[in-house]
């Protein structure tokens, strides 16, 4: 998988002269969307928390960003090319996968395969590392970024709530993890 040798490959790297935090979503970039946002509102409450899990993790990679379907291309061999890096910067690994998901499932397919996807994505992940940088140590990387999953969901559906509340990716996936997280996150 292309996204896991391209995280494993940059983990914990120097990012000088990129994003400082890679997405065109990202809590700093997006005020206005921010401020659209119902003042009350849960999500509106935990933005800044949300924000700071994700550039706070342990391990930080290049994220492409902007990981969607229309960014990669196949040849008949079956090697991949991404396109597009206009937003890559630091982050983790999951917001890429994420994005990537809602690119191309819809909720039903989320909910029958995503954790499937990502558990697959962690394996390659896992065996790049250990190409990559053998020395570290990949099922804490896992762990963290693992615990993240509902964060990028969550950090996703805050953006797309003050863009374009009625937007398709806004589906019951998204809403599960991001009321799994704030569940656990509001006790």
């Amino acid at each position: 998988m292309w996204l896991a040798h391209f995280h494993a490959f940059h983990l914990n790297t120097k990012f000088d002269g990129l994003w400082p935090q890679g997405s065109y979503w990202h809590l700093d970039t997006r005020p206005d969307e921010f401020n659209n946002l119902p003042e009350k509102s849960d999500i509106k409450q935990a933005a800044n928390q949300l924000n700071n899990a994700l550039k706070q993790c342990d391990y930080q990679t290049l994220i492409h960003g902007d990981a969607k379907l229309a960014n990669f291309a196949a040849n008949s061999q079956g090697y991949i090319r991404g396109y597009d890096f206009q937003y890559v910067g630091a982050g983790v690994g999951v917001v890429d996968v994420m994005y990537f998901m809602t690119s191309c499932l819809d909720d039903s397919e989320l909910h029958k395969y995503a954790q499937t996807y990502l558990n697959y994505y962690f394996s390659q992940f896992k065996n790049a590392l250990s190409h990559y940088q053998p020395a570290v140590n990949a099922d804490d990387v896992i762990t963290q970024w693992a615990h993240l999953w509902p964060v990028a969901w969550a950090d996703f559906y805050r953006f797309l709530l003050g863009w374009s509340p009625e937007h398709k990716k806004i589906n019951g996936y998204m809403q599960a993890q991001v009321n799994n997280w704030l569940a656990s996150n509001n006790s």
